[in-house]
């Protein structure tokens, strides 16, 4: 199962990481989606914390606002920046990062004042999510090139493999939504690959239809 980790500053995409993170769970599933570092114990040395969580993920992606750079230029003397230690950590474990620009942020900012070793993000592809009504949208653009990304590496499962084809089929289900089709057929699936033998399942977009 892929496993998302968000790193986002409060102060610059809070609200809207709070709604990427329930649309990420759309896609991949509550409890593969990390979003807040509240979460980490009393007592544990955080960065042990945020590099084992940034191992056991597959994808990191970094929210970016209009403030983002500023923010981390600011605490550039602070060693305890949840932010820019995930960053680092994800970089140097050469994670799957992806800058995710929020709040009307068209394009990365400039990244050559800040830390050589966060620098490294401006070559990773950006994607820009959108307020709505292309906000859902975005994050299924976003999701499926995640899904895309892994199922054609290497080391490619076969239950994300399966994952990904349910995801296309659940996406072009989805389309009928509202549709007055006279000849609508749901999609017949199965979920074998995904270790559950024998038990077939219809995906059943809503929507009005005319049978």
């Amino acid at each position: 199962m892929v496993k998302i980790f968000i790193s986002y500053r409060r102060s610059d995409s809070e609200f809207v990481a709070d709604a990427i993170y329930n649309e990420m769970q759309k896609h991949f599933g509550q409890g593969n989606v990390f979003l807040d570092v509240g979460d980490i114990p009393y007592g544990i040395d955080f960065r042990d914390y945020l590099d084992t969580q940034i191992q056991n993920h597959d994808v990191i992606l970094a929210l970016i606002g209009p403030d983002w750079a500023n923010s981390m230029k600011a605490r550039l003397e602070s060693e305890n920046d949840f932010v820019r230690v995930e960053i680092e950590t994800a970089l140097k474990l050469n994670k799957m990062v992806v800058p995710v620009l929020v709040k009307k942020l068209e394009r990365l900012p400039n990244l050559d004042d800040l830390p050589s070793s966060i620098r490294e993000l401006k070559w990773r592809n950006a994607i820009q999510v959108r307020r709505e009504p292309d906000f859902k949208e975005d994050c299924n653009r976003l999701a499926q090139s995640i899904l895309g990304t892994l199922t054609n590496s290497k080391e490619v499962s076969p239950t994300l493999t399966a994952l990904s084809d349910l995801s296309s089929q659940i996406d072009k289900a989805n389309r009928f939504k509202g549709a007055k089709n006279t000849d609508w057929r749901p999609f017949v699936t199965s979920i074998t690959t995904l270790g559950v033998d024998g038990i077939p399942f219809c995906l059943v977009p809503k929507g009005e239809f005319h049978m």
